[in-house]
């Protein structure tokens, strides 16, 4: 997923990389194996096989990872990127869902270590995830140093 980063007042947010896990494989049948289901080829495409690592609306998401967040591949304004704002000791970010995916909020200070904040059962609406800086008073997300940084990473598991 391609990375960027806006600013608002002093704090500078930075999208970045979407973690996708899914287990058995693809829901659907792939008859070309390309990652791709068939009936979603189908839907997108026209039954036509797309390159899952193309671009094909150009919004800098591949088709696969399109599939993947359950956003639309030929439409630039349809795309999963998850983005805060912080206000004072609040991070917000309203994550739009896809009804039967799952998704998990982590954090990390050190982008090594991630702990699970919220895990969010996609109905198709936003939901949206906070993080208080000031109510981690202990724990592996607590620092004293002034600079209090923290990363965070959604996983979207589908069903």
């Amino acid at each position: 997923m391609a990375t960027g980063s806006f600013t608002t007042g002093t704090h500078t947010n930075r999208q970045g990389l979407i973690e996708v896990l899914f287990s058995g494989g693809s829901p659907d049948q792939d008859s070309n194996g390309n990652g791709l289901p068939d009936s979603w080829e189908t839907e997108h495409f026209s039954g036509q096989t797309p390159e899952p690592l193309a671009d094909a609306d150009g919004d800098g998401t591949t088709n696969l990872m399109e599939f993947l967040a359950g956003t639309n591949p030929n439409s630039r304004a349809s795309v999963f990127r998850p983005e805060g704002t912080k206000n004072g000791s609040v991070f917000s970010m309203p994550l739009s869902t896809v009804s039967g995916r799952t998704y998990k909020v982590f954090a990390s200070r050190n982008l090594s270590n991630w702990h699970l904040q919220r895990t969010i059962q996609g109905d198709g609406s936003v939901h949206t995830f906070q993080f208080d800086e000031a109510a981690i008073t202990s724990g592996p997300l607590f620092t004293n140093q002034p600079s209090k940084t923290c990363f965070f990473r959604v996983e979207v598991i589908l069903p």
